[in-house]
């Protein structure tokens, strides 16, 4: 539940790690607000910039974009809650240009194709919404690869290819193998 997740990640909602200063008394919050100002830096990204965020968890990173820098965000989760509270967020913050998609990365159309992605639940049922695939200026792919697993690889980047424009940029972070460990590891 959102409660449980709250109670470890903190009001930011960050499953990935923060980039803390060399003060000891900085708040996790801070470290946490430097990293997504990070993040959006090192992708150059501007006002008007259509950026996916793949593997999006509760839509922080998203918001942010949208929010601080202006972007037209696409968020993707699998996580029906992370989705949910995604939205709530979004509202809340009166963030009006950040969309969430509940679905497998492997799920969002591609460019020049077209398909269904589920939007959240409704008092009636689940909202899907068909679209269009679309080209991104900027990509991000934060600690995700631990879940794509190194069998999957080569296809997840090619998608990412397919859905990056010409000049755009792709940020994935990885937050690492144990020390020792064999491609097995992440053969999944």
């Amino acid at each position: 539940s959102e409660d449980f997740f709250a109670a470890f990640l903190g009001p930011r909602m960050i499953y990935t790690c923060a980039l803390f200063t060399d003060d000891p008394t900085e708040s996790l919050e801070s470290a946490q607000d430097r990293k997504l100002d990070t993040l959006c830096n090192k992708i150059h990204l501007k006002e008007g910039h259509k950026m996916l965020d793949i593997g999006c968890g509760w839509g922080t990173l998203s918001r942010h974009a949208a929010k601080n820098f202006g972007a037209s965000v696409t968020g993707v989760t699998l996580s029906e809650g992370g989705a949910l509270y995604c939205r709530q967020a979004n509202a809340r913050e009166q963030v009006k240009d950040v969309t969430i998609y509940e679905c497998d990365y492997r799920d969002v159309p591609r460019p020049g194709t077209t398909g269904v992605v589920k939007l959240g639940k409704t008092v009636d049922g689940v909202a899907t919404k068909e679209v269009r695939g679309a080209l991104y200026d900027r990509i991000t792919s934060i600690e995700m690869a631990e879940h794509v697993g190194i069998k999957n690889m080569h296809a997840y980047l090619t998608q990412v290819r397919d859905m990056l424009s010409d000049d755009g940029i792709y940020l994935q972070q990885v937050a690492g193998l144990r020390q020792g460990s064999n491609w097995e590891d992440c053969n999944w």
